[in-house]
């Protein structure tokens, strides 16, 4: 198992509570019923994997550990928010911001953050592919 791309074999992980798991359903509901703004849930180890959530409202959530493989997450208010141990792969983050959000050690291989605003944000032991990150910037752009 190649554990630089799949955290979840590591001894710090823990599988979501039923209680996240209700939660990630119901962001993703409220989600395609329209709703952006959702504040600092708590989301630990939930498994949203390609999930839509462009332009979504979530300041200082806890989605450390989460799946978000292939997560739209373009123009994503994530600011504070903790995405420790957070699998990002391939998420499209372009325009996010993510000042002062805890990325340690977050895998955010292939992951697209042109325009992403990471002023404050921890990257240490970030898996990172070194161009992406120059295409951040500190000021935002439209997706």
């Amino acid at each position: 198992m190649n554990t630089q791309l799949d955290n979840q074999t590591s001894p710090l992980y823990e599988a979501p509570s039923a209680k996240v798991i209700d939660q990630a359903h119901t962001l993703l509901a409220r989600y395609a019923q329209g709703e952006r703004a959702f504040g600092a849930l708590d989301l630990r180890g939930a498994n949203l994997w390609g999930a839509n959530l462009s332009h979504a409202q979530l300041t200082a959530a806890r989605l450390n550990h989460a799946d978000l493989r292939r997560a739209n997450l373009c123009g994503a208010e994530l600011r504070d928010a903790d995405l420790s141990g957070a699998l990002l792969v391939g998420a499209d983050l372009t325009g996010a911001d993510l000042r002062g959000a805890n990325l340690r050690a977050a895998n955010l291989y292939c992951a697209e953050l042109t325009g992403a605003l990471l002023d404050e944000a921890d990257l240490s032991e970030t898996t990172l592919y070194d161009p992406a990150l120059s295409r951040a910037r500190r000021e935002p752009v439209a997706c």
